[in-house]
């Protein structure tokens, strides 16, 4: 079950922190109660309760904390405590079972980093953009360019109406600017596998729903002979089954939380 609050931010041109929280609170119970409705489930049938402690907005974050800490103190229920990013790579796991070792490149709003994995829930960062993340490059262009939010998804379809070039409509900027970032994007990621020896690649992120993205490391992937997954689109944007599918390998490995968890913005 997933509850998007696009349509409440799309008036402010972007996402208010205090907004997005006053609306968790107002339907963090609604949601818990369709999953439990529409699954014929009850918390008795539950294992354990997990949650994203972080990184990202703080308000938003200690709601869902809270919720998680207090189900799991009612219920007796263990508590797994997910990290975001470790949620957005699970959700490749949802597509057919993580083949290692891998690289894993983390494509969202706030984030744009490789990360080498040896085995399940071992995370190691190799590299990442100094300054923005790409999600964060495209929305400000979409801005610049009198997109509305979300403009990501917006700059990536006019991209594919434009061709790369110096002129200024809208369609052709788009395809310049989107040509740049995945040819980046794209390098960085091919000589990191080969520095790594290794030939599997998952994308993970809200950004890895981008079609030119897809695009090219699909082409540069096949050429090279590397494995490549990526999330169906419902899988790659924020979603709490992507935290369930890494908390399943965290509870695993015994990763657990008591009442002192708190969230972590950054």
């Amino acid at each position: 079950v997933v509850l998007s609050q696009i349509d409440i931010h799309k008036n402010y041109g972007g996402v208010v922190p205090e907004i997005a929280s006053r609306n968790h609170i107002e339907n963090i119970t609604i949601v818990l109660e369709e999953l439990l409705s529409k699954t014929n489930l009850t918390m008795n049938d539950i294992t354990a309760i997990a949650v994203t402690y972080g990184p990202g907005l703080i308000g938003s974050l200690l709601i869902g904390v809270q919720a998680a800490k207090t189900m799991a103190l009612v219920t007796g229920k263990p508590l797994v405590p997910v990290h975001h990013i470790a949620g957005h790579i699970y959700a490749n796991n949802l597509e057919g079972r993580l083949q290692f070792p891998l690289i894993a490149l983390v494509v969202s709003g706030g984030h744009t980093e490789l990360v080498y994995m040896k085995e399940d829930y071992s995370f190691e960062r190799i590299g990442g953009t100094l300054d923005d993340a790409v999600g964060e490059c495209y929305d400000k262009v979409a801005k610049v360019i009198g997109l509305e939010y979300p403009g990501g998804p917006k700059v990536d379809k006019l991209a594919h109406q434009g061709k790369v070039t110096y002129d200024i409509n809208k369609e052709d900027l788009c395809a310049t600017f989107q040509h740049n970032v995945t040819e980046v994007i794209a390098k960085k990621t091919m000589h990191a596998l080969k520095e790594y020896h290794v030939n599997n690649l998952i994308v993970a992120g809200g950004v890895s729903a981008n079609a030119g993205l897809r695009e090219r490391l699909e082409k540069d992937c096949k050429e090279n002979n590397i494995n490549l997954s990526i999330p169906r689109i419902q899988y790659c944007t924020d979603n709490a089954t992507m935290i369930a599918a890494a908390a399943y390998f965290a509870y695993k490995k015994n990763i657990f939380a008591d009442q002192t968890l708190n969230a972590v913005a950054t």
